[in-house]
This record gives C-alpha cells, sequence and structure tokens, in this order.
C-alpha cells in the first residue's frame, strides 16, 4: 500500500470499487502516514469479500499482533489512563476526584472554594455515594455473642435498614414455614426503613399482598429454587433500592443473594434454619446436592435457627461456624389464640363430663400419634371416662384406626378430621390435656412446633415428645411435660399425671400462656431478630 494514501481516501475507495485489490490477509495492519491503524475484519461470509469495513482502533501491544500468515485474531487494548478523558468532564482548578469507599468505581469531582473548603457534589455523604448509600464496613466473622456485648440496637438504628426478605413459602400457601415467613416479615418491616418481600405467585395472591402492610414483589410461581428469568429483575431491585442485606427464610434461594454480596452490591447475607430441610434432598445426585446446601449456609454471614436442635443440626451436619449461629425461636400470636368456653364443642362431640386429651396434626408415622393410642390402655384403667379426640387427615388414618381396634380402644378415640382454624380455640381449650408425641425419624423431625404454643396460649397443659427442637417449645415442668417419644408406658405417666392433679394441669397451662405473652410471640421474635441485624450492620 503507498504512503500517499490516507484514511478518507482509502475509505472512499473501498466504497466505490468495493473489495479492494490489494492482498492483504486477516489480520494484516495496513498504515496510512501518521493515521491511526485499521484492522481489516474478515466478513463471516466467506472469502470472495475480502474486507467488510475498516474501523479506527487502538493498535495491540507488538506481543500480540499477528506476524504475516498467521490466523490469531489481534487482541485489542485499552487507551492509557493519559489517553481517556475524565469520566466527569474536565477538571477545574483546584479539583480533586473523590472515590467512594464502598465501590471504588463511584466517583464524585469535588472543586474547592476560594475559601479552602470542599463544596461536593450531590451523592457524596460521609464516604459513600448515592448509589451505595451506607458506609464500608470489613467483612468479619458474625458472632450473636459480640452483638449481645455490644449491646441493643437502638430504635434509630433498626429503622435505618434496608433489607430484601425472599421467601420461597407465602401466603396464600398455609404452611409452617409460610407462617413463619408472613410473621416475621411483619415485624422485620415495621423496624426497616426499606423493606420488599420476594416471594412466588400462586392464586389469590393479589387479596393477601393486599392486606399486607409491606411490599411483596411476585416473582412467578412457586420453586425451590430462584427461575432463573427473575434473576434480572432482583437485581434491578437490589441496584435501584439500594438494599444492605437479604433475609432469605430458606437457604435453596441464596446463592444469587451471595453473588451479589461478592459483588459488593449487598453487605449482609442471613438464612433461617428450621430442621427438615437441612436432612432431605434428592435421591439422584444427593452427594452433589448435600454440598450444595453446605456451601450455601456456609456463606451465609448468620444462620438463625428456630431451636437450638436445629442449631446442632446446622453446625454438626452443615459445618457451619457456630459463631454465625444464633437460636431465635418461633413465635404465635396471643391475640389469636386464646383460652374461650367449649362448652358447644363438647356438646356437639357429645363429650359430656369425659377427660378429653387431644391432637391435632396431619396423621403421619412421626407425629406419635400411635404412641397415644398404644398408651390408652393403662390411661384408661387409672381414669376411666378419658377419650383421645384425633383431629387432621394424613396417609396414617387406617393404620391408626386398625390399631385402635386391635388394642379394645375404638370406642375411646375418635377421629374428627380436619379441624378449621377458627374452631382450633375451642378445640384447644375444650381438652384436659394437649398432646403431640413427635418423634425424630430422619428426615422428618420436629423443627420446633408451633402447636404446642397454640395449646399452651389457650392456657392448656401439654405432654410432648422429648425429640427434635419440642424443648425449646414446651419447658418440661413449666409450661408442660416432656416424655421419652418411644415409650407408651411413659407417654401414659405423663399424660395421667395432669389427669389425676388438676391443680398441677392449671398451673402449667397458666404459665405456658404467660410464656406466650412475654417472650414467644411474634412481636417479640420480629424484635430480636431485627436487633441481632441491626448490631451486624451497625
Amino acid at each position: 500500500m503507498e504512503d500517499g494514501l490516507t484514511v478518507a481516501s482509502l475509505r472512499a475507495a473501498a466504497k466505490r470499487a468495493g473489495p479492494p485489490r490489494v492482498s492483504l490477509r486477516p489480520g494484516d495492519w495496513a498504515h496510512a502516514g501518521a493515521a491511526r491503524p485499521l484492522l481489516l475484519h474478515t466478513p463471516p461470509r466467506g472469502p470472495r469479500r475480502a474486507v467488510r469495513r475498516l474501523s479506527p482502533v487502538v493498535p495491540p501491544p507488538r506481543s500480540a499482533r499477528s506476524h504475516p500468515g498467521s490466523t490469531r485474531r489481534a487482541r485489542r487494548t485499552r487507551p492509557s489512563r493519559a489517553a481517556r478523558p475524565h469520566p466527569h468532564g474536565p477538571r477545574a482548578h483546584g479539583s480533586t476526584t473523590v472515590r467512594c469507599l464502598v465501590s471504588p468505581a463511584h466517583v464524585r469531582v469535588v472543586v474547592r472554594s476560594t475559601a479552602g473548603r470542599a463544596l461536593v457534589q450531590p451523592g457524596i455523604d460521609g464516604g459513600s455515594c448515592d448509589r451505595c448509600r451506607h458506609r464500608p464496613r470489613p467483612s468479619r466473622r458474625w458472632s450473636h455473642t459480640r452483638a449481645a456485648a455490644r449491646g441493643r440496637a437502638s430504635q434509630a438504628e433498626m429503622t435505618g435498614m434496608r433489607i430484601m426478605f425472599v421467601a420461597q413459602d407465602f401466603p396464600p400457601h398455609v404452611g409452617g414455614i409460610q407462617t413463619y415467613a408472613v410473621r416475621v416479615a411483619e415485624q422485620l418491616a415495621a423496624h426497616c426503613q426499606q423493606f420488599s418481600v420476594i416471594a412466588p405467585r400462586s392464586p389469590g395472591w393479589e387479596a393477601v399482598d393486599a392486606r399486607l402492610g409491606f411490599e411483596v414483589i411476585r416473582i412467578g410461581r412457586r420453586h425451590d429454587w430462584l427461575p432463573l428469568r427473575s434473576i434480572p429483575t432482583l437485581v434491578r431491585l437490589v441496584h435501584r433500592r439500594g438494599f444492605e442485606a437479604a433475609f432469605h427464610t430458606q437457604w435453596q434461594t441464596t446463592p444469587l443473594s451471595a453473588a451479589l454480596r461478592r459483588a459488593g452490591w449487598l453487605r449482609r447475607l442471613y438464612v433461617a434454619a428450621h430442621g427438615r430441610e437441612l436432612l432431605t434432598g434428592p435421591n439422584r445426585f444427593r452427594r452433589a446436592f448435600d454440598r450444595l446446601r453446605a456451601a450455601s449456609l456456609q456463606q451465609a454471614d448468620a444462620v438463625f435457627s428456630v431451636s437450638a436442635n436445629t442449631g446442632r443440626l446446622v453446625r454438626d451436619v452443615v459445618g457451619v461456624d457456630p459463631h454465625r449461629i444464633a437460636v431465635v425461636p418461633n413465635g404465635t400470636d396471643p391475640g389469636q389464640w386464646h383460652r374461650v368456653d367449649a362448652t358447644a364443642w363438647r356438646r356437639q362431640h357429645d363429650l359430656g363430663q369425659a377427660r378429653v386429651v387431644a391432637s391435632v396434626g396431619r396423621l403421619v408415622p412421626n407425629k406419635g400419634f400411635d404412641r397415644v393410642i398404644e398408651a390408652m390402655p393403662t390411661v384408661l384403667a387409672r381414669v376411666p371416662n378419658t377419650i383421645y379426640i384425633v383431629g387432621g387427615t394424613g396417609p396414617d388414618e387406617a393404620r391408626l384406626r386398625e390399631l385402635a381396634r386391635s388394642l379394645g380402644v375404638a370406642s375411646r378415640v375418635r377421629f374428627v378430621g380436619r379441624v378449621p382454624d377458627h374452631e382450633l380455640n375451642a378445640f384447644y381449650s375444650g381438652a384436659d390435656v394437649f398432646t403431640t408425641i413427635s418423634r425424630e425419624a430422619p428426615p422428618a423431625i420436629e423443627g420446633f412446633g408451633i402447636v404446642f404454643l397454640e395449646a399452651a396460649a389457650c392456657e392448656t397443659p401439654v405432654v410432648a415428645g422429648r425429640s427434635g427442637g419440642i424443648p425449646d417449645a414446651v419447658l418440661d415442668g413449666e409450661t408442660g411435660i416432656l416424655v421419652d417419644p418411644q415409650r407408651a408406658d411413659a407417654v401414659a405417666a405423663g399424660i395421667l399425671q395432669i389427669l389425676e392433679d388438676p391443680a398441677l394441669g392449671r398451673r402449667l397451662g397458666r404459665h405456658g400462656r404467660q410464656r406466650v405473652v412475654d417472650e414467644l410471640n411474634w412481636p417479640q421474635i420480629g424484635k430480636r431478630l431485627a436487633e441481632l441485624i441491626a448490631a451486624d450492620l451497625e
């Protein structure tokens, strides 16, 4: 190529004549005097059109240039720092660039006045810009003991929090985790400056969201994992709302928040642990599933377990540092659950003056309904007018009925089916003893046992199996009696202890109600979570 050519003439010639007549190979460099070099791009449609377009680029370093005959594409390089224009325009006299301490890529220009005082553009506040909205803090191991030692967070600190709450199980679906999610969300929302719930869309969600006092963003149908198509929405949400922490009600949805934290968009990641989800998994790819679960929980800054037993599972089975585990129990609503006049309920079930032992729940083997039926002959021998009421449905119902017939107590065991929520107060209040003898049959374990709090709120004494997280819900000798869930004679002894001593039953019922009012209610549980999170974010 001749030295007299210019960039303009070369482009004009290429436009008039089509493909140039010079013999150039892909990757060769054509210099036009002192002009910037032009890289010849090879089109993807075959060799006839040798040059598709000419575009000015910055030449790569000598080590990256292709020698004649080479098919390796030359590497583009970025212009030097001095050659690049300043991202915020020309600098004024006496100006300097201030970098955000949270995200160093975020910069602002500070212009100094004649008086020597810095006039900072809007967006810089205490070392952080408007895109970050928070001060930086070093990454450190979370410890609830350290947070407690620093004292409780003030109300002003708690109301300044910005939290994204991710729940894969949320109303209108019904269940224990769904109840936990909506109740905790209600309480955390009251302690946050910015709070949004991310939940799946399901039939009836519009009516549920209209009743809630916080924002709920629905992202599709219910999945164990976050749907891939929802990821861009969540990333934009975190960026626009300026969330500083993510709270996940289960571990399966944490990978995205962990990635956002590594990218610097989130400061903290919190996960709740309930119990059963720590032991379950698919039969196929179980080892990979267990590794993913361990990695998801280990990267959390704090794991809030609903009971001490669940905390031990998080530590021993999953391998989470115990300094990152805090036990925050479940709660209930003492305003919803309270003692009522159960005369109509007893008349409906033709109970008369009978002593009533009651259970309610899904009829599955690990709930221990069979142990109560096995204990009934011993109970009836000492308190003959006892009747056992079983509320609920499930796959184990046929076996339980057959067990009652085989023991000769079928007439004293009544299956009443599903108990509607509006009848549960009368169900609890009409019983002399409430019992559910749950036993551990991994992966089926009782993470906590909210049903015991509901019965206690109705001042009904409780007999429960000593397994899983139940000892956190029932204090042995104070709010109820704990027994060995594997022994029918121990179950019978616990029931008889209350039936034969009505004063003991009344005392246990009063103490159970008082504990719910003072400690195990959702406002107290939500406040405890908010204090721990605020102390960690401080």
